[in-house]
């Protein structure tokens, strides 16, 4: 029980971090890689599926403990 806290936890932490890093990539705050703008969508994409993963991660888990 103690580690799927812990576990749930370190998902949360990693959530807030893809969701800052994703935010800043649309904004223009990291900016684009070496005149390739394909890798730039290439990352964003990566980073929203995983965002959308841990999130049904998370619901799941919710569920779970009701």
């Amino acid at each position: 029980m103690v580690q799927d806290e812990r576990d749930i936890e370190a998902l949360k932490a990693e959530l807030a971090s893809l969701e800052a890093m994703l935010a800043d990539l649309e904004s223009g705050k990291i900016p684009h890689g070496l005149g390739k703008p394909f890798d730039d969508r290439d990352r964003q994409t990566v980073i929203r599926r995983r965002i959308e993963k841990i999130k049904s991660t998370l619901l799941d888990s919710n569920y779970r403990r009701s």
